[in-house]
Order: C-alpha cells, then structure tokens, then sequence
C-alpha cells in the first residue's frame, strides 16, 4: 500500500506493540507472577502502556513524520531485538 500511494503523499506505517497493559491482558497484569514472567523477557523490564502505544501512532501521523512511509514501528521495550541477539550469538 506505500508503494501504491506514494505518489500521492499518503504515508502507510504501522506499529508493531509489545506487550501492553491494558484491559484485553488482566489475566497476566492483575496476577504478579504471570506480569513478572511476561516482563522477564522485555530487555527494559515492563510492559507498556496505551498511552505509549498511542505516543507512536501520533508521531507517525505527524508532521515530523513526514519522511516515513511503508515502515512498521516496534514500540516493545526492546523485545523484538532479543531474537535478533540470539541469531548473532549462533
């Protein structure tokens, strides 16, 4: 879809979020072990919030944006480079 509407100054992005704390996922933030374990494997400790999320969108939608398009945003606290370090270390 970036491709298709470059050309017409419309920018395609998405994010790619991490694990939120929001209301959909209260069997593991409500239960300190499981919120533990979940925030065990994101390199900064915590899950994030939907106010986070929703931080990302603006700037991608934003005027400081302009220069982005057919990109996806990882907002995950640095998750998604864990399996990237477990690749290099092979």
């Amino acid at each position: 879809m970036a491709l298709e509407y470059a050309a017409r100054n419309i920018r395609i992005n998405a994010i790619a979020p991490g694990a939120t704390i929001t209301p959909i996922n209260e069997a593991w933030t409500e239960d300190p072990e499981k919120k533990a374990e979940v925030e065990s494997h994101i390199p900064m400790g915590r899950a994030g919030t939907a106010e986070e999320m929703a931080a990302a969108v603006a700037f991608l939608v934003s005027d400081e944006a302009t220069y982005i398009t057919g990109q996806t945003l990882y907002v995950d606290c640095g998750y998604s480079i864990v399996g990237m370090l477990d690749k290099l270390e092979m």
